[in-house]
């Protein structure tokens, strides 16, 4: 009987341990300074075929197989079939830059993910109007979109492992078939950490030109929603543990 109750457990922890790889929700584990969860009255930047990046804080050394952020469609034209690839690079910290501004450094780490190998969720976080921002094209619509989606990156193949109290950036691009590129946009945040987002402005893939990204109407920092998750075996030990916990108690209480 016991062994039966052993089982059980097990396989629910392999369940939840499965929904936590393919998704993720405020208040679930991360190991970054933290989750930097979308703006519902902020902007969308356009990928538009190029990279935007934001500079995070290791805050538990280990693979980075899981990365999640949250994006949506210029004018709620959801498209999913136009995305090609997600392009994912850790680059290092330059705290300075040659234009005054941090940027990322050198390039320690890139993946691609196609189409088939990314999840999404449509993700509500407030009612408001949300603007589209496009600094490559000069678009500055403050009244846009109402949709929010999260876009789960899950089991990265040969993932990058960081170190703790490092500070790295994360870039990404989207391609999308040719015609529809700056269709879909990184979500801005409210939870500003550290230094300015930042865009890539030289088409050219084998040159970067990073300028940082500022409210178009104010000028105020912008940085992007994201968050990276711990690896599943930690998220495992950690779910055993509240299991544990659980368990113990129940036992102490009968």
């Amino acid at each position: 009987m016991k062994i039966h109750k052993v089982i059980r457990m097990v396989s629910a922890l392999l369940l939840l341990t499965a929904a936590a790889q393919a998704d993720w929700n405020p208040g679930d584990p991360d190991k970054m300074h933290y989750p930097q969860l979308p703006d519902p009255f902020g902007w969308d930047v356009a990928f538009g075929d190029t990279t935007l990046a934001d500079d995070f804080k290791c805050t538990d050394s280990g693979k980075i197989t899981d990365v999640h952020f949250w994006v949506s469609w210029n004018h709620d034209d959801v498209d999913w079939g136009s995305i090609q690839n997600i392009h994912l690079s850790i680059h290092s910290d330059n705290p300075a830059g040659p234009n005054e501004w941090s940027q990322p450094d050198q390039l320690l780490w890139e993946g691609n993910s196609d189409a088939g190998d990314f999840r999404y969720i449509e993700r509500f976080y407030g009612n408001g109007d949300q603007g589209w921002y496009d600094p490559l094209q000069g678009i500055v619509e403050p009244v846009n979109h109402h949709e929010t989606w999260q876009i789960n990156v899950s089991d990265i193949l040969d993932p990058f492992y960081q170190k703790e109290g490092t500070i790295y950036w994360l870039d990404i691009r989207i391609d999308q078939f040719p015609g529809m590129p700056g269709t879909i946009g990184w979500k801005t945040t409210l939870d500003h950490w550290n230094d300015d987002a930042v865009i890539d402005v030289d088409i050219d893939p084998f040159f970067e030109d990073w300028v940082e990204l500022r409210d178009p109407l104010t000028g105020e920092s912008l940085d992007l929603a994201f968050v990276i998750v711990p690896e599943p075996s930690v998220i495992v030990m950690i779910l055993a543990a509240g299991g544990g916990f659980i368990f113990v108690r129940h036992k102490f209480m009968i």
